[in-house]
């Protein structure tokens, strides 16, 4: 599998995207570490897979919407005021 730097990926993404319609897999990396992999999308993730990542994500912003840090703080207040 070809490995490409993230602006040569860039700047080539019409040309990897007809590549990666034909079949072929290529991996997108940054500093010489590979960070995400371009595939065809018949060969991505199972639909269970895909369900059970949205329910994940679901859950935690539901966990995340009610979280209050210390004195009736919420990360939204602390994220706000670090910005301040």
């Amino acid at each position: 599998m070809k490995q490409y730097g993230a602006f040569y990926a860039k700047t080539h993404f019409s040309e990897l995207l007809a590549a990666v319609t034909t079949g072929k897999k290529f991996l997108i990396g940054k500093h010489g570490k590979a960070v995400a992999m371009l595939i065809p999308y018949e060969s991505g993730l199972a639909e269970e897979e895909q369900d059970a990542i949205s329910e994940a994500v679901k859950d935690i912003k539901n966990l995340r919407s009610g979280t209050k840090l210390g004195k009736g703080l919420s990360i939204k207040q602390m994220k706000s005021h670090g910005r301040a």
